[in-house]
């Protein structure tokens, strides 16, 4: 499903993600939006290599990270080979308007570039 307007009002992060089925992907309670629309997840975390945070939540009894979550559910599988790029530079935003699906080593070296950025 591709996010436009219509999709992002009737799955906001206010009413929750919802599959197909109707059940709740996440729950509704775990974002909060901020002034850029970040839809920020207020659950459960993991911290990278790098030191970056990013959210995560449990399917079926499965850890996933959310923003991967987030894009599936809007815009279909991740491609092989490909990462799912934060475009607002947010690791906890999980509005599927943000998320954009990269070659992988692409998204890497954009990563690699914002952090020598950042400590300059």
């Amino acid at each position: 499903m591709t996010a436009t307007p219509l999709s992002l009002a009737l799955h906001s992060p206010r009413r929750g993600c919802r599959i197909a089925h109707g059940a709740p992907m996440l729950p509704p309670y775990k974002f909060r939006v901020d002034d850029n629309h970040c839809w920020l997840w207020l659950g459960a975390t993991i911290v990278n290599r790098s030191g970056d945070l990013y959210g995560v939540c449990k399917i079926k009894q499965v850890q996933h990270l959310v923003h991967r979550v987030m894009y599936e559910e809007y815009h279909g599988p991740i491609p092989e080979g490909y990462d799912v790029h934060h475009v607002c530079d947010v690791t906890l935003c999980g509005n599927p308007a943000h998320l954009q699906s990269v070659i992988a080593v692409g998204n890497r070296v954009m990563m690699t570039r914002k952090r020598k950025g950042r400590k300059q």
